[in-house]
């Protein structure tokens, strides 16, 4: 069987939605999308087939590889039949269309190298305790001394690389326990300007928690499970599915299941995706550029939110609460109840076993999710 060597960490059956089909020779059909590099503000056009991927991301004997593929053969018709329709998945259909979303949040780079972070900081509090255990030893007294103490760094090749993205992804069923508790609902963009996707398409927001001032005794962090979260996909230039605690917000709607957002929503939406993306944002129209090259010098006023400096506990646990985010989209409201959940919340500890991918603060108290 012939192996897939250039493999994608966002697949092209999404990324094909926001492209420009450019020419079709026999059966192969050619996809292009202009691209954005956030890191140096150059602009091009290239190929779907090279955007967002890397040489052997996940493996070299195609076992990942191949589980994504099945996974994202599945829920392409779903995904084909909720654009056609505007219809939300129902039964098994929202089952794989939860689980495509579950990988696609752990499947990147940009979760890649959070974990790879994690890793880093998990590693080097245990050399310093070490350090710090034995600095009176003729070995370490000197370095202490003068405080020239070189704790060193940690080198990572491929094959480790490859093992932290492959450990993200079999976290996938804890995710789509998860999430199952959490209400889909589809943005619809009548705007002038378009809905963009980064290489980390999956957005993790929780504007409940970010918006409220919260005690010494709550940890400001979120992640999928906290009470509050909210999870943003793109689908199309047109139509995000967005994914809410229905205990804490309400979405602004005369449908159940839709609603048409205006241009601050959408703005709010793109500054996301440019905000947890990696390297490069991609796009359908050229008369975009501007206006992405705009919304990326905004989101360098977005920070992350740390309360503890030099916490391992901070580190491990999945999720930001995202500071300066303006303005709130008029899409949905928190609801006046919310503020009371918090009050019952579960405080667990840090998942140091699977990196704390799936760590929770303030999760919402799920029966069946086993954490």
């Amino acid at each position: 069987m012939q192996k897939t060597v250039n493999q994608h960490y966002v697949p092209q059956l999404l990324l094909k939605k926001f492209a420009k089909t450019m020419e079709v020779t026999g059966r192969a059909t050619k996809y292009q999308l202009q691209v954005y590099d956030k890191n140096t503000g150059k602009h091009r056009i290239d190929l779907v087939s090279n955007i967002f991927s890397q040489k052997y991301f996940y493996d070299t004997d195609n076992q990942i590889e191949s589980s994504l593929s099945k996974l994202e053969t599945k829920v392409a018709p779903i995904i084909n039949k909720l654009i056609a329709e505007l219809s939300i998945p129902t039964n098994l259909d929202l089952e794989i269309f939860l689980k495509f979303i579950c990988c696609q949040y752990l499947r990147t780079l940009t979760m890649r190298e959070r974990s790879n972070q994690t890793i880093d900081k998990i590693q080097m509090d245990i050399v310093k305790s070490i350090f710090e255990a034995n600095k009176d030893s003729p070995l370490f007294k000197e370095m202490f001394e003068t405080g020239k103490i070189d704790y060193g760094t940690f080198m990572y090749g491929k094959e480790a690389k490859r093992s932290i993205s492959c450990l993200n992804i079999q976290n996938l069923n804890k995710y789509y326990k998860g999430l199952k508790d959490l209400e889909i609902h589809i943005l619809e963009n009548n705007t002038s300007k378009e809905f963009i996707i980064g290489d980390h398409p999956v957005i993790l927001c929780n504007w409940l928690l970010s918006d409220y001032k919260l005690t010494k005794n709550i940890p400001v962090n979120s992640s999928p499970v906290a009470i509050g979260a909210q999870m943003f996909i793109p689908i199309t230039p047109r139509l995000t599915i967005g994914l809410y605690d229905p205990k804490v917000y309400r979405y602004d709607t005369s449908s159940k299941y839709i609603t048409s957002i205006d241009e601050k929503s959408v703005e709010w939406l793109n500054t996301l995706q440019i905000f947890y993306s990696t390297n490069s944002l991609c796009f359908l129209s050229e008369s975009m550029i501007p206006i992405v090259a705009s919304l990326v010098d905004g989101a360098q006023n977005l920070n992350l939110c740390r309360p503890f400096d030099n916490d391992t506990y901070n580190q491990v646990v999945s999720g930001h609460i995202l500071r300066n985010l303006e303005p709130k989209p008029s899409f949905f409201e928190t609801l006046d109840t919310a503020m009371q959940l918090l009050s019952k919340a579960v405080v667990p500890l840090p998942d140091t076993s699977s990196l704390g991918i799936i760590a929770g603060l303030l999760y919402r108290n799920q029966e069946g999710l086993v954490i």
